[in-house]
């Protein structure tokens, strides 16, 4: 079960998992800052450890205006194909393997 009342610790690239029941189960997103106006309504349920660069390039992936002219999804879909869990890290935390789809092309 995901708890809402799991907050924010304020450090980026936290990766959180939306609770409301109207989103998508499955949409998740990445905070590259701060992201307090969150608390109640998601979870974070992991932590970009290694391979930041490939997080950085989501932000390559042209994006469109929505009907209030806020940047909104990404043109071009970012799938995670495949996710494995993999050894745990020096501190014994969990760790996955993710390959991604062509997001870039």
């Amino acid at each position: 079960m995901i708890s809402p009342n799991l907050y924010r610790i304020s450090v980026p690239n936290k990766i959180f998992l939306s609770i409301n029941k109207l989103d998508c189960p499955s949409q998740f997103f990445i905070c590259y800052t701060d992201c307090t106006f969150l608390d109640g309504s998601s979870a974070a349920f992991g932590k970009v450890t290694d391979g930041m660069e490939i997080i950085d390039s989501f932000l390559k992936v042209p994006r469109s205006l929505n009907e209030i002219n806020e940047i909104a999804y990404p043109d071009n879909k970012i799938i995670i194909e495949k996710a494995t869990m993999i050894s745990p890290d020096k501190d014994n935390h969990p760790r996955v393997l993710m390959t991604m789809n062509d997001f870039l092309k």
